[in-house]
């Protein structure tokens, strides 16, 4: 590997813990019931992908754990908002029909 390549290769782990980083803060937020901005995301994912795609064949093996690893992370975190939109449209649809019902109350009070 040269120099060149080191340098890239190092940067390009550091992109990976730090996109996973911020996965974990945002499955955790979520969790807590926290809004999550994850502009950004998929640019920071796609360039790291294109980095380790640009190494050589040898060179692009060990990253397989991280990778795994982030995979793991969206997962985790698409879960994570699919329970709390589950949750938020359960509150919502108790809203609706707890208007409903008032509203049949009223104008049966009339």
């Amino acid at each position: 590997m040269s120099a060149g390549e080191a340098k890239t290769a190092e940067a390009a782990r550091s992109d990976l813990e730090g996109i996973g980083r911020a996965l974990a803060v945002a499955r955790t937020s979520v969790a807590s019931g926290q809004a999550v901005d994850l502009a950004g995301l998929e640019t920071r994912v796609d360039r790291v992908c294109g980095v380790i795609r640009a190494l050589p064949a040898a060179e692009r093996k060990p990253f397989e754990p991280a990778l795994l690893s982030l995979i793991d992370e969206l997962n985790g975190l698409t879960e994570a908002l699919s329970a709390e939109q589950a949750k938020i449209h359960a509150e919502l649809d108790g809203s609706s029909t707890h208007r409903a019902a008032t509203s049949a109350y009223r104008k049966s009070q009339r």
